[in-house]
């Protein structure tokens, strides 16, 4: 079983978050949780958190690079079943429209509120109505988060050309197909950045 569960570990990039769900075909959660145990005691993956693993990932100085939380937050809420969007403020920032990042990692989520606590970080997460969650999964979820941020006053031409030039047609097809859900103030500028 260790030996299968290594090399399944070995396929994935350097850098990849995962829990024992991802091994699930191999064996019994026992024996899977067993060898994944002892994978962290020789070093060769990193324990986040419960249930929550990492294939670490080192820079030019083979200094351990820590994990993205973002695949963190996504492989939390996969294992719990739940759907989460990132937070207004990481949305701006993503597209370049805040100079910082947030101090508090958040996520917008269906499940209960929570904290989780990886290694010196916090991942927040927020229970929100479902309409807020509207694109979560896909980019168009990110652009309305975005938009969020601003408000229906605070959104410039600027900011729409921001947003639209870091968008692939793939993106902007996705948009013009969710912008109906969010409020009505969003769609008109939602077409904007779509078309």
């Amino acid at each position: 079983m260790l030996e299968k569960v290594k090399e399944k570990i070995a396929k994935l990039k350097r850098g990849a978050v995962f829990t024992p769900a991802s091994f699930g075909l191999l064996g019994s959660p026992s024996h899977i949780a067993n060898a994944l145990a002892k994978l962290v005691e020789t070093g060769e993956i990193r324990k986040l958190s419960h249930g929550i693993y990492y294939f670490p990932k080192f820079d030019r100085n083979r200094r351990e690079i820590p994990p993205d939380l973002h695949l963190v937050a996504r492989c939390i809420a996969e294992k719990l079943q739940q759907t989460i969007l990132i937070s207004a403020e990481a949305a701006a920032f993503h597209y370049k429209l805040v100079a910082k990042p947030p101090e508090v990692i958040t996520y917008l989520t269906d499940g209960p509120a929570r904290t989780r606590h990886i290694g010196e970080y916090a991942i927040h997460f927020r229970r929100v109505t479902k309409k807020t969650l509207v694109g979560a999964g896909n980019t168009s979820g990110m652009v309305f988060q975005a938009l969020r941020y601003f408000g229906k006053d605070g959104i410039e031409n600027e900011t729409i050309e921001k947003i639209r030039s870091a968008l692939t047609e793939q993106d902007k097809r996705q948009i013009l197909r969710d912008y109906r859900k969010t409020p009505i103030w969003m769609h008109n500028i939602c077409k904007r950045i779509a078309t």
